[in-house]
């Protein structure tokens, strides 16, 4: 098996030869900031019982922090100051349960101050629910939750933490009713005339597909989510998947951007399905590691994301 990489303005070409002859070929989409870096957020708590601060920010419902203490922490740190509207959280059995907490940012010297005081998550959904900071948006580097338990008892139980530069969710208008919202073609084009099947930036996505993926319709190769593929600690292949980007911004009051990691095997009838707890990401900035099991056999992978309207 013959492996060529070859690296081109913002994307990854890999190139495999198998014994047979035959060649496959992927290009993977390079993401990164427009400081040429990719974010990373750091996420530390007072304690834990097992369930660690990590799984918070894995983008997978199924996994959770978990501390029983009044007062335990989980705190988000992304390096840099930011502009932060709010959080969205989901919580484990958070459709039977109602989790109390305060959310808190540094207030400058040394010690916190609340921006949300005596909240509680609305014990009816699974899904992460946004949660506005009460006196407007702020420029912090971190922010932090304080759980007081919830209504059954102690326990502090968070499937999903991340945060929002969007405070207010709402209508989108389309007054021409070509599937993109007016606000996103207005910012991006100056009018109402984009055409949402045309690629006119050669970048291989029609205006439709850049407005859902979040990247701008004139500019090729723009900052996106993407999967780079690399060596796995087992030897194996490891995918990471690099920043699954909010939903923000002019076009998407009150959308928020789902991903999915899918692979296939291309045989007669195998069709993309969706690898077994990467269903469904709610996109916070965050990005994911996967490294596939050895004994699937080999494959393609690909990420997905979609459009949904953001529960509140």
């Amino acid at each position: 098996v013959e492996i060529e990489v070859s690296v081109g303005e913002n994307q990854l070409v890999v190139e495999v030869t198998g014994e047979d002859g035959t060649v496959y070929v992927d290009q993977v989409v390079l993401s990164v900031d427009e400081a040429g870096y990719v974010p990373e957020v750091l996420v530390t708590a007072s304690g834990d019982d097992g369930n660690v601060a990590e799984n918070a920010v894995d983008g997978v419902l199924g996994t959770r922090w978990s501390s029983a203490a009044d007062g335990a922490w989980l705190e988000l740190d992304f390096g840099v100051v930011r502009e932060v509207a709010g959080v969205t959280l989901a919580w484990f059995q958070g459709n039977l349960r109602t989790a109390y907490f305060d959310i808190q940012v540094p207030d400058g010297s040394g010690a916190w101050r609340d921006v949300i005081t005596g909240a509680a998550g609305s014990g009816t959904t699974l899904e992460e629910e946004l949660f506005v900071f009460e006196g407007g948006a702020e420029l912090t580097g971190k922010v932090r939750y304080v759980g007081h338990g919830n209504n059954w008892n102690a326990w502090n139980s968070v499937t999903e933490f991340g945060v929002s530069p969007e405070a207010e969710p709402g209508g989108e208008v389309d007054a021409d009713a070509d599937g993109l919202p007016d606000s996103w073609e207005m910012h991006h084009a100056g009018s109402l005339a984009l055409d949402p099947d045309a690629d006119d930036d050669g970048d291989g996505l029609p205006a439709r597909w850049e407005y859902v993926r979040g990247t701008d319709p004139g500019a090729r190769n723009g900052s996106q989510a993407g999967i780079v593929v690399g060596a796995g600690d087992g030897g194996g292949v490891d995918l990471q998947v690099l920043e699954m980007h909010h939903a923000f911004g002019p076009g998407y009051s009150g959308q928020r951007r789902i991903f999915a990691i899918e692979r296939t095997d291309f045989t007669a009838g195998s069709g993309w399905l969706a690898v077994p707890g990467h269903e469904r990401i709610p996109g916070h900035g965050q990005g994911i590691r996967y490294a596939p099991d050895a004994g699937d056999g080999r494959g393609f992978f690909r990420l997905k994301c979609w459009l949904e309207a953001r529960e509140r």
